[in-house]
């Protein structure tokens, strides 16, 4: 049993002889001596003693280890028995102590978890005894790669792709600093949602999005645990950043990515052109000049820079009578109310404001002009949309120009069809009365003014002199109406058609023959079109004070008719506005001139004609 005993003991004595080999190299008492110590798997051994006549004083040994990534760096040392050795571990400028291990006895450690890469020193300081020791170096490195430095604010932010992933370190500490932030930049092309997910091997990280000013936050993901994410669902193209900050003040590598996705409605992304929140930069699209359906795209509640674009504008130009329908379908996410606008702007005439992801907007007497069409995101959401505007016109012509009062009566001719409509609203007015002025060459022994209107119009009928006296009237309920008047001398008449309700188109027609059949169902009375330009000689000539000049306009334009004394003064102007084709007469009274020879002329852009009058007084 002694044998055994001392077999075991000479076994013990030559293991410490082999662990402790003293493979330090002196000096190393500084840290611009230090010895070179691998970081992971690296060994070392010396010795530390408090002088004596064979040994000069050796109270610290140092030993320096270069890390090429960051990580985690423990040191471990195990004396012989009567040395108690503390450790400290030191910042690549040898002075700045960053962590420390000082327990008793002749085991000691020391870590630091989060250093970055670079030189640090460890320090072994003979706390008391005298003896040999061993010494060990771990290292753990990050498990991601490291992001490119400096990246910690959102003007050197690192740019980060869509749908692309990205690696990182955070809170890792090195010469004096700790990296308590990551910042990365991401652009957005067209709206859409951005969602960012990071997840960290060891850190509780919090990840923040912010608007372009790289100040303003605008979402957050500050769930406690290794992994976290946002998704904004609604920005606008523009560059944002994307903030990662360790909550924990623990370090830790992760991965980032970024995933978009562009908005869109049954697959189509197209946007309105921005900025179109207000009616004077409103889109200029929606135009029609016959019936028909047009379709665009836009998108509401998408947000950049501090702003939200609650609200989309669109120009609606018609230039003829009818009837708008208006539809919005959009993503569920996105409720839409609409309004129809005035020619300002401001005045709304018709809304539809349900609730849901669809919203219709009908109004049936719109006069031709330029109006305008707001998409107002009334629930605060966000999303893309599909408009379309159906128009729908009468199926009869518009009566030319402004006819709605005595002076601006448009001229009818005998036993001629004309069109026109009523109840058709624009600028605040809508159009209740339309006058005629005829002429009888000579006396008829039965006069008959006879109208047949759409369904959805009813109008009356009111025969007036040249003294603008009412002397006849219709107001029979239904589609037709009709005015007769029993011998009726040559002369000056007018007609005034009143929209008693509704709104349409109408014929209309003088006769002294009885209209039996529904004008419109009489093709042989279908609205003549002059086949050329034309203008009359003035009747009567000599005149005094009154006189009619009749023309006749081939082509839909612009037309003027004005009177020019002999020295080619303009004393007065006829006509000055877009005429449909058709026949019409100008009165022309001269009270206010003296007697003499005048000119009349009426030009358009493909036809000019001069005449001349004569004034007796």
């Amino acid at each position: 049993m002694k044998r055994f005993q001392l077999l075991f003991a000479v076994a013990t004595l030559m293991g410490l002889f082999s662990t402790y080999s003293f493979a330090e190299t002196e000096p190393n008492n500084t840290y611009q001596t230090a010895n070179t110590l691998l970081p992971s798997g690296g060994s070392d051994s010396g010795s530390l003693n408090e002088g004596n006549p064979t040994s000069s004083y050796d109270p610290e040994d140092w030993f320096k280890v270069t890390l090429s990534s960051d990580g985690c760096w423990y040191v471990t040392t195990t004396s012989s028995s009567g040395l108690d050795i503390d450790l400290y571990i030191y910042d690549t400028n040898g002075n700045t102590q960053i962590a420390s291990g000082t327990k008793y006895g002749t085991f000691e450690s020391v870590y630091k978890v989060n250093l970055k890469a670079g030189t640090y020193y460890v320090r072994l300081y003979r706390f008391n005894g005298t003896g040999t020791y061993s010494l060990s170096s771990r290292f753990t490195s990050a498990l991601y790669t490291n992001d490119s430095e400096p990246n910690d604010t959102y003007q050197t932010a690192l740019s980060l792709g869509l749908n692309t992933q990205t690696t990182g370190h955070i809170y890792y500490y090195g010469n004096g600093t700790t990296d308590g932030e990551d910042y990365y930049k991401v652009v957005i092309p067209y709206d859409g949602s951005l969602t960012a997910n990071v997840a960290s091997d060891s850190a509780d990280i919090d990840i923040y999005l912010f608007d372009v000013n790289g100040a303003t936050q605008i979402k957050s993901g500050t769930a406690y645990g290794l992994t976290d994410q946002f998704t904004y669902p609604n920005l606008s193209p523009g560059t944002y950043y994307i903030r990662i900050y360790p909550a924990g003040g623990h370090q830790g590598s992760y991965t980032l990515s970024a995933t978009y996705v562009q908005s869109s409605i049954n697959s189509v992304t197209t946007n309105d052109p921005e900025l179109n929140d207000s009616y004077q930069t409103a889109v200029t699209y929606f135009n029609f000049g016959s019936s028909g359906t047009l379709t665009n795209y836009g998108h509401l509640g998408f947000y950049t820079n501090s702003y939200k674009d609650n609200d989309d504008y669109w120009v609606l130009q018609t230039s003829t009578d009818g009837k708008i329908v208006i539809r919005i379908e959009s993503n569920s996410t996105l409720d839409i109310d609409l309004y129809l606008i005035d020619v300002n702007g401001s005045t709304s005439i018709y809304s539809a404001s349900n609730y849901g992801s669809t919203e219709t907007l009908t109004f049936n007497n719109l006069a031709a002009g330029k109006f305008y069409i707001r998409a107002w995101n009334s629930g605060g959401g966000y999303g893309s949309y599909k408009i379309t505007c159906e128009f729908t016109t009468p199926t009869m012509a518009n009566d030319s120009g402004s006819n709605d009062t005595f002076g601006t009566a448009a001229s009818i001719s005998l036993e001629t069809k004309m069109t026109g409509h009523l109840g058709y609203y624009a600028n605040s007015v809508t159009d209740y009365d339309d006058y005629y002025i005829f002429t009888l060459p000579a006396a008829w022994d039965s006069l008959y003014v006879r109208t047949d209107s759409e369904s959805s119009l009813e109008l009356d009928l009111y025969l007036f002199n040249s003294s603008q006296v009412q002397i006849n009237s219709g107001y029979a309920y239904g589609t037709k109406e009709l005015v007769k008047r029993g011998s009726t001398a040559a002369g000056t008449y007018y007609v005034r058609a009143y929209r008693s309700s509704g709104q349409g188109s109408y014929a209309i027609k003088i006769s002294n023959r009885y209209p039996a059949s529904p004008l419109t169902d009489v093709k042989k009375e279908e609205i003549i079109i002059p086949a050329d330009y034309s203008l009359s000689q003035n009747y009567p000539n000599p005149f005094n004070p009154t006189t009619n000049i009749k023309y006749q306009i081939p082509v839909p334009g612009y037309v003027t008719l004005k009177v020019f004394d002999l020295l080619g003064r303009e004393v007065k102007t006829l006509v000055d506005g877009n005429l449909n084709a058709g026949f019409y007469n100008a009165e022309l009274n001269a009270s206010d001139l003296s007697s003499g020879i005048y000119f009349y002329r009426i030009q358009t852009d493909k036809f000019t004609a001069v005449k001349k009058l004569l004034l007796i007084k």
